[in-house]
C-alpha cells in the first residue's frame, strides 16, 4: 500500500472520507504530527494500536471540536484557556466507566478535518512507542509510509512539544504528562495547586553560583539537567547537532568531535555567525532537554532543575514552572571563574563583560538569588529559599 499524500482543502476532504471508511491518516497539529483514526471504530483502533506498539491497557487521546464541560467550573476555566490548544483534559466518562482524554487542536487543518468527519479522532503522536514525536511532515511520513492510507502535509508543527495531559478524574488534579502547557499556567487558571512534576529553571552569568543553587536542589531530592553538560555531550560524538554545525561551519568538526577553538575563531568575530551558532545549538540542546524531561516525567520525578546560562534567550524559560536568576557582584564572579577554570583575572573580566548584564537575568526570571561570595551563606540562602518557594512540590521539603 502506498500512502496517499494530501494537501489543501480538497486533501482534507479526501482524508475525511478515508477516515470514515476506517482508514488511518497522518495529520498535523500545532504540537506534533499525529496518527489518526475514527475513535469509534474498533478495527481501526486495533490497527492504530498495532502500528504504535501501544500496550493494550494504555488508552489513546482523542481530538474533538469542543470540550463537554457538564457544568463543572474547573473544566470550563480550562476549556476557555486551553481549548483550542496543547492541553489534553482527562475526564470521567459518562456513567462513570473509566475516563477519556480530550483535546481541541489549535490547528486549522486538524479542526477542518474534525468538522468534516463529525466524529472524534483517536490521534496519538505519529511515532512508535518510546520514540520522539515528529514535528515535520517528512519525518512523520517516513515513519508510517505504506502503513497509513493517507497523510496530510501541514508543514512544520509550530510548538514541537506534545500536549500537556491533565487528570481531572479526582482532586487534587494531576499532570500525567508534561508538555507545551506548564504546571504553573494550569495553576494560574484554576487558582489552586495541582500535582505533577515541577520544573525549575536556574540561570545567570558565569561564576554567579548557578551550580551551587542546583546542588542544593539536588540534596533536596531534585533531578538536575545541566545544559552545558548536554551541549558538551552532543559536541563530543556523532549527533544531529554536529552534522548541522559541520554543514554551516566547514572545518569545525574534526575526528567526529567539535573543534571548539576553530568554531570560536569563526563566530566571535562575526555576529551573524554567532547568531547562526546559537540558533543551531539552542535547537538541539532544547530537544535533548525535552527528551530528558519526558524521561524524568515517566519515571515519576517530582522536581527537575534545568541549569542554563541561556535559559531566557533560548526560549527554555517558557517551559519552566519557576525561573530563578542567580546573580553576584562582578568581583565575586571574576574570582570564581578564575579559580574554577584556571584562567587569568583579565580573561575572567573579559568573559564577564561579554555576557548578559545582571538586569537581563533579573527581568527575565520570577525570583533572584544574590550570591555575596560566602559559599556557606549562599548555600543557606538557597536552601531556605527553595524550601519556602517549593513547599509541597516535594515531600521532603
Amino acid at each position: 500500500m502506498k500512502t496517499l499524500v494530501l494537501r489543501g482543502g480538497e486533501g482534507i476532504e479526501r482524508a475525511a472520507g478515508i477516515l470514515r471508511r476506517g482508514g488511518l491518516c497522518v495529520i498535523p497539529t500545532e504540537t506534533v504530527y499525529g496518527l489518526a483514526c475514527d475513535a469509534g471504530n474498533p478495527e481501526a483502533l486495533a490497527r492504530l494500536r498495532e502500528l504504535k506498539g501501544r500496550p493494550p491497557g494504555k488508552p489513546f487521546s482523542t481530538l474533538v471540536s469542543g470540550i463537554p464541560c457538564g457544568g463543572n467550573a474547573d473544566i470550563e476555566k480550562l476549556a476557555r484557556a486551553f481549548a483550542p490548544g496543547p492541553m489534553t483534559l482527562v475526564l470521567p466518562r459518562e456513567g462513570g466507566a473509566g475516563s477519556v482524554g480530550l483535546r481541541v487542536p489549535a490547528h486549522d487543518t486538524a479542526l477542518a478535518l474534525l468538522r468534516l468527519c463529525a466524529f472524534p479522532l483517536a490521534a496519538p503522536s505519529a511515532n512508535a512507542e518510546g520514540e520522539a514525536p515528529p514535528v515535520t511532515f517528512d519525518d512523520a511520513l517516513r515513519r508510517f509510509d505504506g502503513k497509513a492510507e493517507c497523510a496530510i502535509d501541514g508543514g512544520d508543527c509550530a510548538r514541537g512539544a506534545e500536549s500537556t495531559v491533565l487528570l481531572l478524574t479526582a482532586e487534587p488534579y494531576r499532570i500525567a504528562r508534561r508538555g507545551a502547557v506548564t504546571k504553573r499556567a494550569v495553576e494560574n487558571v484554576l487558582g489552586k495547586k495541582i500535582d505533577g512534576m515541577t520544573v525549575v529553571g536556574i540561570t545567570g552569568g558565569a561564576g554567579a553560583g548557578k551550580t551551587t543553587a542546583t546542588r542544593v536542589l539536588k540534596t533536596l531530592g531534585a533531578e538536575i539537567i545541566d545544559c552545558d553538560e548536554v551541549y558538551h555531550s552532543l559536541a563530543a560524538g556523532p549527533s544531529d547537532m554536529l552534522r548541522e554545525l559541520s554543514a554551516s561551519f566547514p572545518g569545525v568538526v574534526s575526528g567526529g568531535a567539535l573543534d571548539r577553538k576553530a568554531l570560536g575563531n569563526i563566530v566571535f568575530r562575526d555576529e551573524k555567525a554567532l547568531a547562526e551558532l546559537n540558533k543551531i545549538t539552542h535547537s538541539h540542546v532544547g530537544r535533548e532537554v525535552s527528551r530528558l524531561l519526558r524521561e524524568y516525567d515517566r519515571a515519576g520525578a517530582e522536581i527537575v532543575a534545568v541549569e542554563a546560562i541561556a535559559l531566557i534567550e533560548s526560549g527554555r524559560a517558557a517551559a519552566c514552572d519557576l525561573t530563578v536568576a542567580v546573580v553576584a557582584p562582578e568581583d565575586v564572579r571574576v574570582r570564581r571563574v578564575a579559580e574554577r577554570d584556571g584562567v587569568s583575572e583579565e580573561y575572567a573580566v573579559a568573559r564577564a563583560a561579554a555576557q548578559k548584564p545582571e538586569e537581563f537575568y533579573r527581568a527575565g526570571c520570577d525570583d533572584t538569588l544574590v550570591n555575596g561570595g560566602d559559599e556557606r551563606e549562599f548555600e543557606r540562602l538557597c536552601r531556605e529559599y527553595f524550601a519556602a518557594r517549593l513547599r509541597g512540590a516535594v515531600k521532603r521539603f
